[in-house]
This record gives structure tokens, C-alpha cells and sequence, in this order.
């Protein structure tokens, strides 16, 4: 199995900046990525997917990002191998830092290297944004400015 590492996220500061005509507030955060980190390790199958995972109340099934990750993968490329993909999470879950949202990152930049895709990081950035908000994030990592709820008719 090849391991790859998972960071999470912390959000510094969150400003609530204007309101849309809609109702919905216009935000703005720092996300920083940190040390804390699952481990992923990924292994090719016959066909399928497999996720394993040392904490029960992880979903196994569609409701994981990295599941979605794989049929993403799976019909965009048309990729007809399976994978196996073992989460030792070490990120709480459901504690904020981006846990689910970075495993499907890493999920995204083990299948284009597994697949020989050779997927560019703006590549890999849109296919994260189909996945969810998040997830673009953890492709490059490192320090980003946020902002979200914006009209982009404004």
C-alpha cells in the first residue's frame, strides 16, 4: 500500500463582511494548514472500491468524500480498476479542521499519480471543487485567503 498524509485546516479569524441581496452573508476566513494529519494509504484492486477506517462512525459507503472522489474519477477517466483505500484518521471528526475535505484532496492527487493521469494542479483543483467547498483548498495547502457566499454578478 502507498501512504500519502492528509493535513487539516484551521480557520483563522472569520469576518462576516456584507449581505447579499439574497440573504446570504458574504464571508471572509483564513484557512492554514497544519501538522495534525490522517494517514491514507491507497492499493489497487480488480474493481471497486474498499475504504477501511479506523473510526466506526466514518461512513464507508457514498457518504465518504473519497468514495465520491472515485466515481468522479471513475467516469470522467474511465478508469476500470478498483482501489482500496485505508483512513487512519488521526484529524477529529466533525471537529472543524477539514478532516473529510483533506482526505478527498489527497484522494484526488493519489488517483491522478495511481492512474497516471498527470492531472495539473488547476486540474485538480476544479475536479475538487465538485466534490465540495473545502476541498480545492487542500490541493495546494499551505495559506489561502477565503471567501465565500460573493456574487459574482456583483
Amino acid at each position: 500500500m502507498k501512504k500519502f498524509l492528509s493535513y487539516a485546516k484551521i480557520n483563522i479569524g472569520l469576518r462576516i463582511v456584507g449581505k447579499r441581496p439574497d440573504g446570504f452573508h458574504t464571508l471572509e476566513s483564513v484557512f492554514q494548514e497544519i501538522s495534525l494529519h490522517d494517514e491514507v494509504y491507497f492499493r489497487r484492486r480488480k474493481s471497486g472500491i474498499l475504504i477501511l477506517c479506523n473510526w466506526k462512525s466514518v461512513p464507508t459507503d457514498e457518504r465518504n468524500l473519497c468514495y465520491r472522489v472515485f466515481q468522479l474519477f471513475t467516469r470522467k477517466f474511465n478508469i476500470r480498476e478498483g482501489v482500496e483505500i485505508k483512513l487512519v484518521k488521526h484529524i477529529p471528526v466533525g471537529s472543524g479542521l477539514g478532516g473529510g475535505s483533506s482526505n478527498a484532496a489527497t484522494c484526488i492527487k493519489a488517483f491522478s499519480e495511481m492512474f497516471q493521469l498527470d492531472l495539473s494542479v488547476p486540474e485538480m483543483i476544479r475536479l475538487a471543487a465538485r466534490v465540495g467547498s473545502d476541498v480545492p483548498f487542500f490541493i495546494p495547502g499551505k495559506t489561502a485567503l477565503v471567501k465565500t457566499g460573493f456574487d459574482e454578478r456583483a
